[in-house]
């Protein structure tokens, strides 16, 4: 998001009468339920029926902890734009529940940033959810 961006979206929640540190909080802490109770049911989709929707080929699930499947939330599946060959590099900013780092073992130099909530088994900043 560039800077006037930013400021946009900032200006629209500040009109909107909301804090948008609250409303951060307030997205991690969902994404944070996501992430502890897949089952428990959300608004959106979320899990292997999202991956589907996306269009997670199957094949790319293999092997990955079902845990992981269960808690996806992702918002795109940066796969769809071409298949990533051995020895290129990837960069995952907020990658949430790690489905993508199954690229990894297919030879792919794969870093990723964890999202600060979302991801259940990495460093987290932990909002008052």
């Amino acid at each position: 998001m560039s800077k006037r961006n930013f400021l946009e979206v900032s200006e629209k929640v500040a009109e909107l009468g909301l804090d948008l540190n609250e409303l951060r909080d307030a997205i991690s802490c969902e994404y944070q339920a996501v992430a502890n109770e897949p089952e428990k049911g959300f608004h959106f989709h979320t899990g292997r029926p999202l991956a589907r929707i996306l269009g997670y080929d199957d094949d790319w699930l293999e092997g990955i902890p079902e845990p992981c499947i269960e808690s996806f939330a992702g918002t795109g599946n940066p796969f769809s734009l071409g298949e990533i060959k051995p020895g290129e590099q990837v960069v995952d900013i907020g990658c949430g529940a790690g489905i993508g780092d199954a690229r990894q073992s297919a030879g792919c130099s794969y870093g990723s940033r964890y999202n600060q909530c979302r991801f259940p088994f990495g460093p987290r900043r932990r909002p008052a959810c």
